[in-house]
């Protein structure tokens, strides 16, 4: 947000009202920034060594997308150019088994 704006950052336990479905852990983090297209999402965002910031290595979100994924989690991105993003990252809450072999 160069320009500045507002950063938002939340984290709630959300218990789906299906009986099959477990809950989920979700965080959000959403901001008043720039935005970014449907094309920018489509194409470059997650993508390794696409960055939009001068000497950025575009390796930032591709990993937080890999480490989540990893976790049996998602990432949600909803952009709208000139008004902000938000990301809506949600995993399974870690029960006995997590760290396992």
């Amino acid at each position: 947000m160069p320009d500045g704006g507002t950063l938002r950052v939340s984290c709630a336990i959300r218990t789906p009202e299906a009986a099959d479905v477990g809950a989920v852990v979700e965080a959000t983090v959403e901001d008043t920034g720039q935005g970014m297209t449907v094309e920018f999402l489509r194409d470059h965002l997650f993508k390794p060594f696409s960055s939009t910031k001068k000497g950025g290595l575009g390796l930032g979100l591709y990993t937080s997308r890999e480490i989540v994924n990893r976790q049996g989690g998602s990432i949600e991105v909803r952009s709208e150019p000139g008004r902000g993003s938000r990301f809506e990252i949600a995993f399974p809450p870690a029960g006995p088994e997590v760290g396992r072999p």
